[in-house]
C-alpha cells in the first residue's frame, strides 16, 4: 500500500524572532518584533507558538535559524489561522499557523 508523499517536516522548538509588517496605507509605518517558538516547519510553512494573536492574512518576517547557530534564513510568512491554546499554563498563548510566502515550488 502507498500513502501519498508529504512534506517533510521538522520538529523543533527554536526560538523564532519575527516582525509584523504593516501594510503602507496605514498611517503609522510602524513594525512589531517579538519571538514565537516553533512546534514544527515544512516547505510550505510552520506552526508556531505566539504570546498575541495576529491578524489573520498578517505578514510576517520571521528569522529560522540554520544548523549553523550563526546563520539564519529571512523568509515572509502569511498567518493562516490562530487559536487559543486552552491548557491553564499556556493560556494566555496562541498557536499559529505560518505559510511561507514566495516559496519555491519543487
Amino acid at each position: 500500500m502507498s500513502y501519498p508523499s508529504r512534506p517533510e517536516r521538522l520538529f523543533a522548538n527554536w526560538v523564532i524572532p519575527y516582525e509584523m509588517i504593516r501594510p503602507a496605507d496605514l498611517p503609522v509605518r510602524e513594525s512589531i518584533r517579538g519571538t514565537a517558538v516553533s512546534v514544527n516547519v515544512c516547505s510550505g510553512g510552520m506552526l508556531v507558538v505566539m504570546d498575541h494573536r495576529p491578524e489573520i492574512d498578517q505578514v510576517i518576517k520571521v528569522s529560522i535559524p540554520t544548523r549553523i547557530s550563526t546563520i539564519a534564513i529571512d523568509a515572509l510568512a502569511q498567518v493562516r489561522w490562530a487559536e487559543q491554546i486552552d491548557f491553564p499554563p499556556f493560556a494566555a498563548s496562541y498557536r499559529v499557523g505560518l505559510k511561507f510566502l514566495f516559496s519555491p515550488s519543487i
